[in-house]
């Protein structure tokens, strides 16, 4: 999505004490903001029909920042809970093949249990390796006695659950954060929807009301200077000398 500015004139949003010309405000949709310039005023030729569309205006735009900032937390709360559950599964990984290694000892005792532990795939989904890894840990439990006298470990089961409890937490707390960000996405989507409505009526209003002015601003090019001309910055001092020297008085 490309970015839309409003312009500021007649019964749009504009600026107290502030050239309509000059000033405007910016709602990106690309990236979620909404730039203002200043305390807002409206034209003394506004009607009343008019005068409420801004005030719609004004109050769309000011419960736009509330989802914005709750689609980034959700983001970021997703991203972290992904990274923690990516290092659980690393360290899951290798405990588990410490257990299989084990288990080959076990088994000489054991010949029943033959073939019973096998490692997962590290690259299996997230669902079926959680799934294998709980097979394998309460198997082995179930042999508890046998495992610790082939060298496990007096801690490994122990730690073995807790990795998994963390692994289960972090994807609770991934789902937690997608479901916050895609719906503060969903609350935006609407507030746009609402808002680019509005300004097109308010566009409209304009328009036929000023259309000299419509066509000045159809026809303006960097807004906020520097002025650029295919791609390359100017500095605007030497605007107008045909070598690019800085003019002088």
């Amino acid at each position: 999505m490309g970015a839309m500015r409003m312009t500021k004139r007649d019964c749009s949003v504009t600026p107290r004490n502030q050239s309509a010309g000059h000033h405007q405000s910016s709602f990106d949709l690309s990236t979620h903001s909404v730039v203002t310039s200043g305390p807002y005023g409206r034209s003394r030729s506004c009607s009343k029909a008019d005068y409420r569309k801004v005030t719609r205006l004004e109050l769309l735009l000011s419960q736009v920042n509330d989802p914005v900032t709750q689609e980034n937390l959700g983001l970021a709360s997703e991203g972290a809970a992904r990274q923690r559950r990516r290092r659980t599964r690393a360290a899951l990984h290798k405990r588990l093949r410490h257990l299989v290694n084990v288990a080959e000892v076990v088994t000489r005792e054991l010949p029943d249990l033959e073939g019973e532990f096998v490692m997962p795939q590290y690259g299996a989904p997230g669902r079926a390796f959680m799934g294998q890894a709980r097979t394998l840990l309460a198997q082995a439990a179930a042999h508890r006695e046998a495992f610790l006298a082939a060298g496990i470990g007096v801690q490994y089961f122990e730690r073995a659950e807790a990795a998994v409890a963390a692994y289960d937490a972090a994807s609770t707390a991934a789902d937690t954060g997608r479901e916050a960000h895609v719906q503060a996405r969903a609350v935006f989507t609407t507030l746009r929807s609402d808002v680019l409505e509005v300004v097109r009526v308010l566009d409209g209003l304009n328009a036929a009301r000023s259309p000299g002015q419509r066509a000045k601003w159809e026809s303006a090019r960097n807004v906020f200077g520097p002025v650029t001309r295919g791609g390359e910055v100017t500095d605007p001092t030497l605007l107008g000398s045909e070598d690019g020297s800085r003019k002088t008085a």
